[in-house]
């Protein structure tokens, strides 16, 4: 190799070296990894598993902006939803929520003209979804249209919409162009169950399974909160007074 390098220009000379550095280089880098790889008690990274069992009725802690912090075997732990992560939070909601503004589905029975005969028995808060109307389970939406005797026959439909306006026991539900005018008692089952993670506070129990390469950050691939108190709206701050300049 010597030999050749004479021969050529110094610009080639440097070169050739400079691969033959890169190469001994990579060749180190390598060598270092197998022995990393093969001596006894020596391991890489490796990724580690929380096991449903293992991540099962945790108390929140804290709660941080797409984050939790939650104590796991005595240690406190960091957990964050994995992309593409299984999201439930799931509890009671306050009769507050009940407010114009929130997604709602509930079973409703409806004569031929659309009018509901009956109190509502179960309103479930899911946050969000898609507005129709589903016949007798059967998973058939219907988008809104005007009311006529006869468009669908009288029977017990589930309906998802946004509530309009409440007054008293009666909510108004936006369906489309439909609305429906319905009795919602007092003592009426409230129910969350939505994806919304964000919805959890301090104090909320959790089930979490996951995996991690260093302890104390979980990447969750499934995480369920479920709600220690109802639900309630969030709390409308006042505005700040502003104070008098000094003169």
């Amino acid at each position: 190799m010597e030999a050749f390098l004479r021969l050529h220009r110094p610009s080639v000379r440097w070169a050739c070296m400079a691969t033959l550095r890169r190469a001994d280089k990579l060749l180190w880098i390598l060598t270092l990894v197998a022995c990393l790889w093969i001596v006894p008690g020596t391991t890489l990274a490796q990724v580690e598993t929380i096991s449903a069992e293992q991540g099962k009725g945790l108390l929140i802690v804290d709660v941080g902006p797409g984050m939790f912090l939650l104590k796991i075997g005595g240690d406190l732990w960091q957990v964050m939803p994995a992309p593409n992560a299984k999201l439930e939070l799931v509890g009671t909601a306050s009769r507050a929520m009940l407010r114009p503004g929130e997604f709602i589905s509930c079973f409703v029975a409806l004569d031929e003209f659309g009018k509901a005969t009956e109190s509502v028995t179960r309103v479930t808060f899911s946050g969000s979804g898609t507005a129709g109307v589903t016949a007798g389970g059967l998973g058939l939406g219907e988008q809104g249209a005007k009311r006529v005797s006869g468009k669908r026959p009288a029977g017990s439909y589930m309906i998802f919409g946004t509530i309009k306006a409440v007054k008293d026991n009666t909510v108004t539900v936006q369906v489309g162009k439909e609305k429906f005018d319905l009795t919602v008692p007092a003592g009426v089952e409230l129910i969350v169950n939505t994806q919304n993670i964000g919805l959890a506070s301090k104090g909320d129990t959790i089930d979490v399974e996951g995996q991690y390469q260093q302890p104390g950050q979980l990447l969750a691939s499934s995480i369920t909160v479920t709600l220690t108190n109802p639900l309630e709206p969030p709390s409308k701050q006042k505005p700040l007074k502003k104070k008098p300049v000094a003169p």
